[in-house]
């Protein structure tokens, strides 16, 4: 399947496999993308961005300095460039107030129940929850995902979703109706299943719909 977010800014070229007097011929590294099955540029682009954001650092940052959640919030500024710009990018890295891993997941229980708190002023309009699988051998099926304020549920959106290497119906559409006091404690809350196994690692993003 295709390469996660993480996946490629965790890539190091700097190959351990490469003899050491021959890794002065290793120049950079590049991403190919074949297009046999990408038939309008909008599919091309929803497979490139941002991955190509994540490469481009992975080639200029050193290992020990890579930092993948403080690129996932430089990269939001780079995610309003591709807005203007009408780019068709994958939209999962512009906030992520949920995750789950392995170590998360319990092995015993089928049904999960994932929260995270939102950062952002909730005012009237749409938003946009959306699982993105990283890492592990199994993906997440989700069922419902909804925005509670103080206790009270105050949009929801409920439909059968799969994250993993193949996403299916991953995005989900909350309504606000009406803007929410400054100060509420505002909960994303996400139901899932992990009946296919547990080796799974991932985030939710949440951003306002465009």
């Amino acid at each position: 399947g295709p390469f996660t977010l993480r996946a490629v800014y965790e890539f190091n070229c700097d190959l351990k496999n490469v003899a050491a007097d021959k890794r002065a011929n290793i120049w950079g590294a590049q991403a190919q993308l074949w297009t046999e099955l990408m038939p309008k540029p909008e599919h091309l682009e929803y497979q490139a961005f941002p991955r190509a954001a994540a490469l481009a650092e992975a080639l200029w940052t050193t290992e020990d300095r890579k930092d993948f959640k403080s690129f996932q919030q430089r990269l939001i500024r780079h995610i309003e460039r591709l807005d203007v710009m009408k780019v068709n990018y994958r939209k999962l890295e512009a906030g992520a107030p949920i995750s789950w891993s392995k170590e998360t997941i319990s092995p015993g229980r089928k049904d999960l129940v994932l929260e995270g708190q939102v950062g952002l002023d909730l005012q009237p309009g749409t938003y946009e929850a959306t699982p993105g699988y990283q890492a592990g051998a199994f993906g997440l099926w989700f069922d419902r995902i909804e925005l509670v304020a103080d206790g009270k549920v105050i949009a929801s959106d409920a439909h059968r979703g799969f994250t993993g290497t193949n996403p299916k119906d991953a995005v989900y559409k909350l309504v606000v109706e009406s803007a929410v006091p400054k100060g509420s404690k505002v909960i994303l809350r996400a139901f899932a299943d992990s009946h296919e196994g547990t080796d799974s690692t991932g985030e939710i993003g949440f951003r306002k719909a465009k």
